[in-house]
């Protein structure tokens, strides 16, 4: 009898403390506003009308950046460079930027990224999640969750600028 009570006793204490655990972690979560650990650094850029002059693909030397113009489309021979938003994750930086030629997606570059060994490995992989797919519509690599995301969002940023 004792030995019944005993057990009941010690499973209702560890099911009670698991969810007042799991439940001030959630709340302390969504107060922090962190909800996967990965945080823009800086400003995000916006373009502006100043800064988003079409510049013809002829002129255009390699890696340099063109903002294509908010509301056109871009001409047969168009080419745009863009950077994307740059996010923290707790191994480092992640910046992405991209190459649209002719309103598709052409190259993919990641400046900042990583150095731990599973964001290394996920690097060739996400960029060729990119380009095959043309957008910022990837699956990502398991076991690089943080450095999925971060590209992914980075990614997103680059080609909202170049309105892909």
């Amino acid at each position: 009898m004792f030995k019944r009570f005993f057990q009941r006793l010690l499973t209702v204490t560890f099911i009670g403390t698991f969810l007042v655990l799991f439940i001030v972690g959630v709340s302390r979560i969504k107060r922090q506003g962190i909800s996967d650990g990965i945080q823009p650094v800086g400003p995000v850029p916006t373009p502006t009308p100043e800064n988003t002059t079409p510049v013809p693909a002829e002129t255009v030397p390699p890696h340099t950046s063109v903002p294509a113009t908010p509301g056109t489309t871009p001409t047969a021979s168009a080419r745009a460079t863009a950077t994307g938003t740059t996010y923290r994750i707790p191994w480092g930086d992640v910046t992405v930027s991209v190459v649209v030629q002719n309103g598709k997606l052409v190259s993919v570059d990641t400046p900042d990224f990583p150095d731990s060994p599973p964001s290394q490995y996920a690097r060739p992989i996400l960029i060729r999640q990119a380009i095959a797919a043309g957008s910022a519509n990837i699956q990502g690599v398991s076991g690089a969750t943080y450095s999925s995301l971060a590209f992914k969002r980075s990614l997103e940023s680059a080609l909202a600028s170049v309105h892909l």
